[in-house]
């Protein structure tokens, strides 16, 4: 049977909508990322305005400027979460049958410091699979000169030190956390 909502949803990718979610999801996430860290401060004005600017930049610009959209990865990128989270759940479910009580023996499983590498290899995993990984590379290749093959931009090594210093700061934060002086 023929999909009634295909066509209207493809319309809507087509004249941009797919942008306008990721604009609004990005929004959200950084304000709310804002207000909880209170960096700029405790104004919701400042807070919103800075949320709205870098939502901009990462809906409607960031697929200008590049040339590639988002909307497909992150589509394919919560998929999949939606799909482990329902997979998670279910065993939680299983394993309240078998544990009587689950909440202690959770608290104590998330105490440990192999819970945290675990999720962070299932996150790189999900970031791997879901497209987002091909679609920040395909930016990261230039062509050199006109009618040569693209090569590597200057900016993937930036990018990756970043990536390899911000696991350093996590595993490091992790520690010191587990390891209160």
């Amino acid at each position: 049977m023929p999909d009634i909502f295909e066509p209207v949803i493809r319309k809507l990718f087509d004249i941009g909508f797919g942008n306008v979610i990721i604009f609004f999801l990005s929004s959200a996430i950084f304000y709310a990322l804002l207000r909880k860290s209170k960096i700029l401060g405790e104004s919701e004005a400042i807070n919103g305005t800075v949320a709205i600017i870098t939502a901009f930049l990462i809906g409607f610009w960031f697929p200008i400027f590049t040339g590639v959209s988002l909307v497909p990865s992150l589509t394919a990128f919560f998929s999949q979460a939606t799909a482990m989270l329902i997979f998670i759940i279910a065993g939680f479910l299983m394993a309240a049958i078998f544990y009587p009580n689950l909440t202690d023996m959770l608290t104590e499983q998330f105490a440990r410091r192999t819970t945290l590498y675990v999720m962070l290899a299932l996150a790189v995993a999900l970031f791997i699979t879901s497209g987002l990984v091909s679609s920040l590379w395909s930016m990261a290749s230039v062509p050199k000169k006109p009618g040569e093959a693209p090569g590597q931009s200057p900016d993937i090594y930036l990018i990756a030190a970043a990536l390899i210093l911000f696991i350093a700061v996590l595993l490091i934060g992790a520690s010191a956390v587990t390891h209160q002086i």
